[in-house]
């Protein structure tokens, strides 16, 4: 998390959150009250009366692929957890290892990864934003919203919290479109690349990240 004051951003892993973190305090011109790689938000921002939090989401089909490269190469936390319980042999680069990933990762969750990385979504007030309950102090919950930003676009949606902070227009413009840095700790992953066709069933509602990553992918495909 990397808390500006005014502006909060919640840096999920695997979404650009390194490139970003960076960007904001190098050029927003805020003044960093805290900065932890990955940390939850607290409940003292929510009482702050004109805070806008914002977090990085990526496309699950990508967003998993990415998870699983990254184990492959033995990074992360995800990829320690899964080593820890024994589950060590769904790390092989194929396609069914993969699909193994998935379910080892989700097994007994309601909600995929993407999807509980971006809280409990509640309702979808329009598209880029998300709304959800949190705490508040004192054992009080209110909605409140927390915008998104698509690791693929930018550029383009900070642009569009402009409405939130003037500010936002400005770095928007500021990251070129297509920076190959915004992707800059992708994993080698053992050569592990997703097919086509195996791609476009993982990003259908009717494919195994159907259920699990939902609203995620109704977040996509209302919002061009």
């Amino acid at each position: 998390m990397l808390d500006l004051g005014r502006v909060v951003y919640v840096d999920a892993q695997k979404t650009g959150s390194t490139f970003l973190t960076e960007f904001l305090v190098r050029n927003s011109g805020l003044p960093v009250l805290f900065q932890r790689k990955h940390s939850p938000l607290t409940a003292e921002i929510w009482e702050r009366p004109d805070v806008t939090v914002f977090m990085t989401i990526r496309e699950p089909a990508a967003y998993y692929e990415s998870l699983f490269r990254f184990g492959l190469d033995g990074s992360g936390n995800i990829s320690a957890a899964l080593r820890a319980r024994g589950l060590a042999h769904v790390y092989e680069p194929d396609e069914k290892h993969f699909r193994a990933f998935i379910r080892a990762v989700n097994d007994g969750r309601r909600w995929g990864l993407m999807t509980r990385r971006l809280t409990t979504i509640t309702s979808l007030e329009r598209p880029g934003q998300l709304t959800r309950r949190v705490s508040t102090g004192g054992g009080a919950r209110r909605r409140r919203r927390i915008h998104a930003v698509r690791m693929e676009h930018m550029a383009a949606d900070l642009a569009n919290l402009a409405e939130q902070w003037e500010g936002f227009s400005r770095l928007g413009a500021l990251i070129p479109t297509a920076d190959p840095s915004i992707d800059r700790n992708a994993s080698s992953g053992r050569g592990f690349r997703l097919s086509d066709a195996a791609r476009a069933e993982l990003r259908s509602l009717d494919g195994p990240l159907g259920d699990l990553e939902r609203p995620v992918l109704d977040l996509y495909a209302r919002w061009p």
